[in-house]
């Protein structure tokens, strides 16, 4: 039987922020806490052992295979349920990238006014590296010196073994994705 995510013993503390990086400031992108159900593990089946979330935005509801989820697993599909004016880019792509930095913000406290908006109006790599600088303080030249410094090589990215650094592909459209 679904429990409302509101009743849920883990969604606390960390899991509330996560929620609200991904709910935003200044516009609601998600019903309230008390509207979500939470499906359990065994109320869902799913065809692939690597799915470990999914959400239905019609109910609204979110499945996952651990309870309590990974905390990226969770931002994962709280950005799935938002509600999104359009999309410019592969929503799973979106979620896949945007997931990791929610939970980033969350643990440090920052509360963007709508982080989704991303959605509406994909940044430049310039606005992407003026953002890492002013949450993290530090400046990079590139999208690829700030994975190099991460230790993340993302699947549209290289990694040059001579070079020791990632490398852009001939063919980018990466940026679009984040």
């Amino acid at each position: 039987m679904p429990v409302k995510l509101s009743d849920c013993e883990w969604f606390s503390k960390l899991y509330q922020k996560i929620y609200a990086v991904v709910n935003g400031r200044t516009k609601s992108r998600l019903p309230p806490p008390s509207e979500i159900s939470v499906l359990l593990p065994s109320e869902v089946k799913v065809s692939h052992d690597m799915v470990y979330g999914t959400a239905f935005q019609d109910m609204p509801a979110l499945w996952f295979r651990e309870i309590p989820p990974d905390p990226i697993v969770f931002a994962h599909e709280l950005i799935h349920l938002a509600k999104k004016d359009t999309t410019k880019v592969s929503e799973e792509e979106y979620a896949y990238n945007l997931a990791c930095f929610v939970v980033f913000l969350a643990r440090i406290d920052v509360m963007p006014r709508d982080i989704l908006r991303l959605f509406e109006e994909p940044p430049s790599e310039e606005a992407i590296l003026n953002a890492i600088e002013k949450v993290m303080g530090l400046k990079f030249n590139s999208i690829e010196e700030y994975f190099d410094f991460t230790g993340v090589i993302p699947y549209f990215a290289e990694y040059d073994l001579r070079a020791r650094r990632v490398k852009r592909p001939t063919d980018i459209i990466a940026l679009s994705s984040l």
